[in-house]
């Protein structure tokens, strides 16, 4: 309980420091963020069943670069998937239904591409995928960069396309490199941990949302999403190359 508390105040104060950026940075925010992060690490550290294995997170560095990775997969992601529909409606303005129709796209392309990647993750273990995911991710965000208010709806369908085949990789490859690099009787706090990433990463782009499109909604704001997720996704494409291949995920699951 204690653990959780700390977790939720860590959290919390991250948010509000966020969320402050635009105007009056609350720096006191990030002091209680840094503050309670380090009492809950070392509260964690010693606790026989803890809320959150630090210790484990600590030793076993793959597992922990999966969960960051994802958070910077879902915070690119959940930026396109809030921030694009107000996007279309209000600058482009688009209907509801063809609104629906380039989300569409994003969806759609993740479920076709999604067998895809499971059977290139089976003959050639995740980190092939891994790095398709991220190439997709990177190019597709890369893509927005080109919208203006003229752009016809077919490029808009496009890029959604190349954004919703980088989320079919993205999702499966993940969870399979996740599972590849703890024992079988930690599975469920690993996907606990799992998903608990997936939310800090759309928590963090309704902050990075919150400050961009606050004041005004138009392409040069969406541009400068564009380009801060860019940097995101290139964390993402070199943490993709750093994934171990096939061959020592198999040496090392012999050693965990």
């Amino acid at each position: 309980m204690v653990g959780i508390l700390l977790f939720i105040i860590s959290i919390v104060a991250l948010i509000l420091f966020l969320l402050s950026l635009e105007n009056q940075v609350h720096w006191s925010a990030l002091f209680v963020f840094f503050i309670f992060s380090f009492i809950f690490y070392m509260y964690e550290k010693n606790r026989k069943e803890p809320f959150i294995d630090v210790v484990a997170l600590k030793t076993n560095l793959n597992v922990s670069l999966v969960y960051v990775q994802f958070i910077c997969i879902n915070l690119v992601y959940y930026c396109y998937f809030y921030g694009f529909p107000t996007f279309l409606q209000q600058v482009h303005d688009y209907s509801e239904k063809q609104t629906g129709l380039i989300m569409l796209a994003l969806a759609g392309f993740g479920v076709i591409v999604a067998p895809l990647a499971g059977r290139l993750i089976e003959r050639h273990g995740s980190k092939p995928s891994l790095i398709l995911g991220a190439g997709f991710l990177l190019f597709g965000t890369g893509l927005l960069l080109s919208l203006n208010e003229a752009s016809p709806i077919l490029w808009l369908l496009i890029i959604m396309a190349v954004l919703g085949m980088s989320n079919g990789f993205n999702n499966i490859s993940m969870q399979t490199a996740l599972y590849e690099q703890v024992k079988p009787e930690e599975t469920g706090t690993a996907s606990g941990l799992f998903q608990t990433s997936r939310y800090i990463g759309s928590i963090l782009s309704s902050c990075l949302l919150g400050i961009v499109f606050n004041r005004h909604l138009d392409v040069e704001h969406l541009h400068t999403v564009a380009i801060v997720c860019i940097i995101f996704c290139i964390i993402v494409v070199g943490l993709s190359l750093r994934y171990p291949g096939k061959k020592q995920v198999k040496k090392n699951a012999k050693t965990i």
